[in-house]
Formats: structure tokens, C-alpha cells, sequence
């Protein structure tokens, strides 16, 4: 069993990682602060050294904020010292920490399905027929650092700015769903969505949003370009806080020239596949290395690994595999038809892990077929 302190996402996670493919760990969801469980889940809001009196056999620490802002929370140092695992968004190199944005959160966690990235793209595809009615749209509820009204004026001088929310309100409310921010946003070509403060790997679910609403985020944040490893710098309007910093209004006027340029002519920003190549393994990665260290630290085992000798054996075992598990294909002919690639943990496909030490790629050149489904359907 385990306590939560934080939403849904972290049941879905749980229930699904464990009883799924453990059936004999049962999950039953503890909220409040129990004395004693097996696993608690805390977060920033509100002392976390409580944490202290509770009895559970792995702590895991999880904040989706910038801890900048919150001066009651204690820094990571001390945080690794009281938790077994800590999830944030900052790039720290210790055995006890990982990189877990909040934007991974924004979406059901589903580990037999497809990407979240690609739930993302099909949503943006839908939502990018949409008839745009105006230019460009903002919902937010307050603006600590002028940033965003900043946004906000540098857009409406160019064209009109709905504004739902309590920041700028100038059109009816909206409900608070993601699906009520989706519909509305999906009738303007620009979403203006910059962070609430500024931290290097600080960046939140705004960006994708706007990319799932079927916009062009205008983005300020992270320090610099947010997650450069997954999306196109060419898919969105950055708004470099350096740059403004040194040299505002010739920022200012490219901006500008940005957004209009982006109105009149969409096929140069106005694109479908906004993310990098393989990138969606990349963000599956950060779900198995959750999930590894909590295996890890319970000590169970539940990695198989399975060798075949053709694409036909891969199939013939697939009703046996796990996720966690690890397969590889030795036809004979690693060199030109498959690449057993060291040292790599990125792949996973239809609740598979290929990984760990060991990642198997159709042809590192073209990953059409691995793409399409065709290589492991």
C-alpha cells in the first residue's frame, strides 16, 4: 500500500505498474497521513519534515514547482537525505534523484499505449482545422513577475488577445478542464504560455498544451529553448529572457516581426510534428527510470530477458513479455539488419522496456519501420 499527498496521476502510476504486472503486489491507496505504509508520496505544500514520523519502507519526494518559489522547502541536499527517491524538474546528478517534469503528469499513465507525444500530435492535428478567430489567447490567474503582461502587450498590439482567466479578463470564463483550455485556445493561431518564473528545467505542461490546443506556443522560461531534446526550436516563439535582458527592443521588434510573419504565412511555424525524432523515447524513459528505482529499491525482481533468433520468435513470445523486460533479437547479421546499440536505455513500445544495457534499432539510419509499427507491432 502507499499514501499519496498528490493527485491521480501517482494512483494510475502505481496500480498500473505493480498490479498489472505483479500480481501479487496488491495497491490500495492511503490519502492523508498514515502511520505506517510501504510507500508515501509527498510533495512541497505544507512541512514536509513530517515525513519524519512516518513509518514507510520508501519515501519518495515529488515536486512540479519551482522550489524558488516555495523558501519553506528545504533544498535538495537535505531533501536526498530525508527521501529515498526525489522527482523534480531540476538536472541534478545523484543516484537518489530524478528529472520528473510536471508536464509528464498531464496525461494518463498508460504503459501498454501509445506515447504521450503521440496522443499530443493527434490532438494537435485535430485541433489545428479548428477556425481560428483571432489571433492569439492567454489563460492565466496572476502575474508575479510583469512577464506576463509584458507577453500580453507585446502581442495585442499586433492583434487581438482573449483572455478567459482572472490575468487580463476580457472574454467570458471558461471551465477548468483541460479539455475546456483545448477548445478554447484551439480558436486562436498563437497561445501565449510562459512559465510562472524563471529556473533552468523549470518548465511545465504550458508549452505542450498550447501544442495539443493546435497553436504556436509564445514561451518564456526554463533559461533557455525548454526541453531541447524533445521539441523543435522551430515549432514555437521563444522569448529569450537573456537576450531581453541585454538587448530589449531588438528583441522586441524580432519578436514582433515573429508573430507577424507567423499570421501572414503559416507553412513555415504552423506544423503537425513539432517534436524530434525519437524524442518519445526519451520522455518514456523518465517513466522506466521511476518505476526501475522503486523496483530497485524493493528488491524485485521482475526482469526477464528474452533472445530470439527472428522477428517470427519476437512474436511467437510476445504474451510472455513484461514491461521491464529486455529483448534481443540475434539474427546473425547485427551489423546490417540490426544495431545492438550499448549503454542505451530510450526504447519502449507496447509495454516494453528494451533497454537497460541493451537497445535494439532497425537500421540506426531509417526508423521508419520501427516508427510505423512494422519492426514490433
Amino acid at each position: 500500500m502507499w499514501a499519496s499527498s498528490r493527485g491521480y496521476w501517482f494512483d494510475r502510476f502505481f496500480k498500473r505498474s505493480f498490479e498489472l504486472y505483479n500480481p501479487s503486489i496488491t495497491i490500495e491507496i492511503l490519502n492523508g497521513e498514515p502511520v505506517e505504509c510501504d510507500i508515501l508520496l509527498s510533495s512541497l505544500f505544507g512541512d514536509v519534515h513530517r515525513v519524519k514520523n512516518v513509518k514507510a519502507r520508501c519515501k519518495i519526494f515529488y515536486t512540479g514547482e519551482n522550489l524558488d518559489r516555495f523558501r519553506r522547502c528545504p533544498e535538495y541536499s537535505e531533501l536526498l537525505e530525508m527521501f529515498d527517491i526525489v522527482l523534480g524538474f531540476d538536472y541534478i546528478d545523484h543516484p537518489k534523484y530524478i528529472r520528473f517534469p510536471i508536464w509528464l503528469l498531464s496525461d494518463p499513465f498508460m504503459p501498454t499505449e501509445e506515447s504521450i507525444l503521440d496522443r499530443m500530435i493527434e490532438e494537435r492535428k485535430r485541433n489545428m482545422k479548428v477556425h481560428k478567430e483571432c489571433l492569439a489567447s492567454f489563460i492565466a490567474r496572476a502575474d508575479e513577475n510583469g512577464m506576463r503582461r509584458f507577453m500580453y502587450d507585446i502581442t495585442s498590439r499586433i492583434g487581438e488577445v482573449r483572455c478567459p482567466s482572472t490575468f487580463m479578463t476580457n472574454c467570458p470564463a471558461i471551465g477548468d478542464q483541460l479539455e475546456d483550455k483545448m477548445s478554447f485556445c484551439s480558436k486562436t493561431l498563437i497561445n501565449i504560455c510562459p512559465e510562472n518564473s524563471l529556473r533552468k528545467g523549470y518548465v511545465t505542461e504550458k508549452i505542450f498544451d498550447a501544442f495539443r490546443s493546435g497553436c504556436i506556443p509564445f514561451y518564456w522560461g526554463n533559461g533557455e529553448h525548454p526541453e531541447s531534446d524533445i521539441i523543435k526550436k522551430s515549432s514555437y516563439i521563444y522569448l529569450d529572457h537573456a537576450v531581453l535582458m541585454s538587448d530589449p527592443e531588438s528583441h522586441i521588434r524580432s519578436i514582433q516581426k515573429k508573430i507577424i510573419d507567423t499570421a501572414m504565412d503559416l507553412k513555415d511555424m504552423y506544423i503537425e510534428d513539432v517534436f524530434i525524432e525519437d524524442s518519445k523515447y526519451i520522455v518514456d524513459h523518465y517513466y522506466w527510470r521511476f518505476y526501475k528505482s522503486i523496483v530497485d529499491h524493493f528488491g524485485i525482481n521482475n526482469q526477464d530477458y528474452h533472445i530470439v533468433e527472428s522477428m517470427d520468435g519476437y512474436r511467437n513470445i510476445m504474451g510472455d513479455i513484461r514491461w521491464g523486460d529486455i529483448v534481443i533479437i540475434n539474427n546473425g547479421n547485427t551489423r546490417t539488419d540490426y544495431d545492438i546499440v550499448e549503454n542505451v536505455n530510450k526504447i519502449w513500445r507496447g509495454g516494453i522496456i528494451m533497454g537497460d544495457k541493451t537497445v535494439i534499432r532497425k537500421n540506426r539510419y531509417n526508423m521508419d519501420a520501427f516508427e510505423k509499427g512494422t519492426l514490433f507491432p
